[in-house]
C-alpha cells in the first residue's frame, strides 16, 4: 500500500481519475482547487459522492454543482 503526502496526494488523485473508468469519492470538505477542477473535468466517471459540510472549510461555490444538488 503506497503512503502520499502533501501535493503527492493530488498528483496521485489526477492521475488515477485520467486513468479510470469509475470511481467513488468521500471527503470531509471540498474547495475549489485543482484537484476538484480534475473531478468536475471526470463527473461522468463518479458513481458515488460524499462531500462533508464544514461550513468554515467547504466550498458554497462546489456545493452548487449541478450533479450534487437538484
Amino acid at each position: 500500500m503506497a503512503i502520499f503526502e502533501g501535493n503527492d496526494t493530488a498528483d496521485k488523485l489526477n492521475e488515477l481519475m485520467d486513468t479510470c473508468n469509475r470511481f467513488s469519492v468521500a471527503v470531509a470538505w471540498i474547495t475549489d482547487n485543482h484537484v476538484y477542477r480534475k473531478l468536475k473535468d471526470n463527473r461522468k466517471k463518479i458513481d458515488n459522492l460524499v462531500i462533508g459540510c464544514d461550513f468554515f472549510n467547504t466550498s458554497p461555490t462546489v456545493l452548487r454543482m449541478h450533479y450534487i444538488i437538484t
